[in-house]
């Protein structure tokens, strides 16, 4: 039970962080969607309008979905059923959140193996992998921050491969590291 509690408070705390980040890129969309909302009595005649607003506001609509839907598998409380799941997209679902919320000044390197499946409990091992991900960004930024000269752009790298016959997945960070 206390173990069970200290996860859903670090979950809490990730989502909070995630919420602000995403807060952010659904706003971005949502403002451009706005802008052709006000357009349309104005440019009803216009084909090269309505061309243009086909094309993006569905793609809009589109991304913020993806980022709801994430934001929703991440809360999401695990099933507690193994299945088959694929490496690659997986780590790809993960990252998605991290892609979101990462600052420019900070690199994401993935070098995915494809055709790698592992038997697991899907949503659990995306919040472990979304937890890590976001710590690696957590210290990145505060090197950043106690580093402020810091010129050169600092890195997260991601990678899973093949070995004696099992997957590893690696998340390594240019952040300060932790104690022992």
């Amino acid at each position: 039970a206390k173990k069970q509690e200290m996860i859903e408070k670090e979950k809490s705390v990730a989502l909070s962080r995630l919420v602000a980040g995403i807060a952010h890129e659904i706003k971005n969309p949502l403002t451009g969607i706005q802008n052709f909302a006000d357009m349309i009595i104005s440019e009803r005649e216009n084909p090269q309008f309505w061309d243009y607003f086909a094309e993006y506001v569905p793609k809009e609509i589109g991304r913020i979905s993806k980022l709801i839907e994430s934001l929703m598998n991440y809360a999401r409380p695990a099933k507690g059923v193994k299945t088959p799941t694929e490496v690659a997209p997986l780590i790809r679902e993960s990252m998605y959140l991290l892609n979101t919320t990462a600052a420019s000044n900070i690199s994401i390197n993935v070098e995915l193996e494809e055709g790698m499946w592992i038997f697991v409990e899907q949503d659990r091992i995306k919040q472990v992998l979304i937890n890590i991900l976001l710590n690696s960004l957590e210290a990145v930024e505060m090197r950043k921050k106690i580093e402020r000269e810091l010129r050169k752009q600092l890195q997260i790298s991601v990678s899973a491969y093949k070995q004696f016959g099992e997957v590893f997945i690696r998340v390594e960070d240019q952040g300060d590291g932790m104690s022992e």
